[in-house]
């Protein structure tokens, strides 16, 4: 009997002490890296190396990545410079592998475009995607890594912070560089759940969106400087929701306010649209709801399909222009899309927003001549 609870207890014993150095940060690294470069077997040797800074790039697709990654890698810095600064300006080295997907990428990234290894700074980043979607990718979880480690630095544990202020400040950077439409994840607008999610929880595709939201609307409303600000004031003894009443007054009732989709407004507004749409009153009301709630917002495509109707009516063309422009953030960019924008340059005189939508126009007709090739 004594054998038996003495073996048991050795057991135990071995048990917790081989969880607990499994648990530490280096070791943790370790370990990561080895599974994940072992499933690499001979392809890892067959990847070409990119090094840019603090990160280096192993990658299938080395034309795809110098084409999509270079042109973009000043404003990079810039943005993520004037985000996520830390006193001291230094960084571990982060490595990326840029890749189509084995079978323990898959799993790892459970149908995510990328994903951030914080414990083995590890970017993976899914190259079997179109150019939008992968540049997107990289720039999300760089602004994760870049994040992570800001919080570090500060000593915050980053499980502090709630899930939504990580991913919603990724979406927000990764979308100053690639801009993939909203309107693709906007099926489920659940307010109350996605303030509920703990930094450990994963979003679903409509609490990403919501969670961008509420970021762009600091920026907004409060300036670039936003998101820096929030992160400089969060300590080990300060909590966000103190750190954004304090330094941004909100409060989280008004951030719920500002995501809450207000259906039964939306819908007044447009039952009123073909009687009022020519009245100064009703296009006021119209525009102070929509000034409430920019920059984006839940019900963005309805309330801009009455603005463009107001437009329309009093001929304000390059306003209407301009109202295109901002409804692609919610659907697919295209050819059409950016050629109508230019026409309504045209109409309103502006020769120089003209030629801005006519080259954006040719950029998406090449885009989508490539996608098709």
């Amino acid at each position: 009997m004594k054998k038996n609870i003495l073996k048991l207890v050795v057991v135990f014993v071995t048990f917790f002490i081989t969880w607990t150095i499994m648990n530490t940060q280096p070791v943790q690294s370790w370990w990561m890296k080895t599974i994940f470069e072992l499933s690499l077997g001979d392809k890892k040797e067959q990847l070409e190396t990119f090094q840019y800074d603090h990160v280096t790039i192993h990658t299938d697709q080395p034309e795809r990545i110098t084409e999509l990654f270079e042109p973009n890698l000043d404003g990079i810095d810039q943005l993520s410079s004037a985000w996520f600064e830390p006193a001291s300006k230094d960084y571990p080295e982060v490595t990326v592998y840029a890749i189509e997907p084995n079978l323990v990428m898959n799993i790892m990234l459970r149908g995510a475009n990328g994903m951030y290894i914080s414990s083995s700074q590890i970017i993976l980043l899914n190259m079997n995607l179109d150019d939008d979607r992968i540049l997107h990718g990289y720039t999300h979880e760089y602004a994760h890594y870049r994040m992570f480690n800001y919080l570090k630095e500060v000593d915050v544990n980053h499980k502090e912070v709630p899930m939504w202020f990580h991913e919603g400040v990724a979406e927000a950077f990764g979308h100053r560089f690639a801009p993939l439409p909203f309107a693709e994840s906007m099926d489920l607008w659940d307010v109350e759940a996605m303030f509920e999610k703990e930094a450990t929880d994963r979003l679903t595709g409509g609490e990403y969106i919501m969670s961008q939201f509420l970021v762009e609307h600091f920026l907004y409303t409060k300036g670039d400087e936003a998101v820096h600000t929030v992160l400089s004031n969060l300590t080990k003894s300060s909590d966000l929701e103190t750190v954004l009443e304090e330094q941004l007054n909100y409060t989280h009732t008004d951030l719920k306010s500002y995501l809450a989709a207000e259906d039964e407004t939306v819908e007044d507004l447009m039952n009123r649209t073909e009687a009022e749409v020519g009245n100064e009153q009703f296009q006021a009301e119209v525009l102070a709801f929509h000034e409430k709630k920019q920059p984006y917002y839940y019900n963005a495509q309805l309330v801009t399909n009455i603005i463009f109707r107001m437009y329309e009516s009093d001929e304000k063309w390059l306003e209407m222009a301009e109202l295109s422009e901002y409804r692609m953030n919610y659907v697919q960019r295209d050819y059409f899309s950016y050629q109508l924008a230019a026409d309504y340059a045209k109409k309103g005189g502006n020769q120089e927003k003209e030629a801005y939508y006519l080259a954006k126009a040719e950029e998406e007709k090449a885009k989508e001549e490539s996608e098709q090739q």
